[in-house]
């Protein structure tokens, strides 16, 4: 009878993790269908130069809705930096929208196929010597940059 408790308890336990994890991945799934949580992805970012500024045309190619979070950049050391994106080609580099122009940024939301452009002021990034770029989701996950290989230091 001790083998036999042993035994139940076992396949107890294997019960409550099976449904653990299966109704995590259910709970989170129904989430981000409701657009509580941030798609997976994937992010396409691509970088092209227009008149002293970096436009980065970004296209959400999964199929659910993806939060932005953030530009991340690194610098020369490896250092992280937060270039101030702009959804405005005329207003990237205007020190009074600063805060106005993160917020905006961090509530944009990409439903499946969409797209957007953001804006960077190209004298900032070589300002702080800014070697890569990311765009950082609102799940923390990183999407790299394409296009965009540094900027010589001023």
């Amino acid at each position: 009878t001790g083998l036999s408790v042993t035994l139940m308890q076992s396949v107890q336990a294997l019960v409550v993790i099976f449904v653990d994890i299966g109704g995590e991945r259910l709970f989170d799934r129904l989430l981000r269908a409701a657009g509580f949580l941030s798609g997976q992805g994937p992010l396409s970012v691509h970088a092209t130069h227009h008149a002293g500024r970096l436009v980065l045309t970004l296209e959400n190619q999964g199929a659910h809705p993806l939060k932005l979070a953030a530009v991340e950049g690194r610098n020369g050391s490896g250092k992280r930096i937060f270039p101030r994106p702009s959804l405005d080609e005329g207003n990237a580099r205007a020190p009074e929208a600063s805060g106005a122009a993160q917020r905006a940024f961090s509530r944009i939301r990409l439903g499946p196929g969409e797209s957007t452009t953001v804006f960077l002021d190209l004298a900032e990034l070589a300002e702080s010597n800014c070697r890569s770029l990311a765009i950082l989701d609102a799940s923390g996950r990183a999407w790299p940059v394409g296009g965009f290989d540094g900027v010589a230091p001023v």
